[in-house]
């Protein structure tokens, strides 16, 4: 559960509380079922593996590789653990990368 849905949650428990009560376990935040994925090390010149990862926490792996151009694209996906998440990348992990080199990552939507 995002926080704005948690937040949502809350508010609603409080007006309803104002009238009926309300149990503090429905603003407790159950298992999530987004995937655990590891930010990886990046090392200047090489492209990191970014699959699985979200753009904010690809944002500032990208700022320490460098000078790059970057091109997102989105595709619908069925699984909803990947949704909004990068599902391939160009070039692969481990490529060497150029000053100015173009990297393109897909999310799926």
């Amino acid at each position: 559960m995002g926080g704005g849905s948690m937040r949502t949650v809350a508010a609603i428990c409080v007006a309803a509380g104002l009238l009926t009560g309300c149990s503090t376990s429905a603003t407790q935040e159950g298992p999530s079922s987004a995937p655990s994925v590891t930010v990886p090390t990046v090392q200047p010149g090489v492209m990191p593996n970014l699959t699985g990862l979200q753009w904010s926490d690809v944002k500032p792996l990208l700022r320490k590789l460098g000078r790059v151009n970057v091109a997102t694209k989105e595709i619908p996906v069925d699984d909803p653990s990947k949704k909004s998440r990068i599902i391939a990348q160009d070039p692969t992990a481990g490529a060497h990368l150029e000053p100015g080199a173009k990297i393109t990552l897909t999310f799926g939507t």
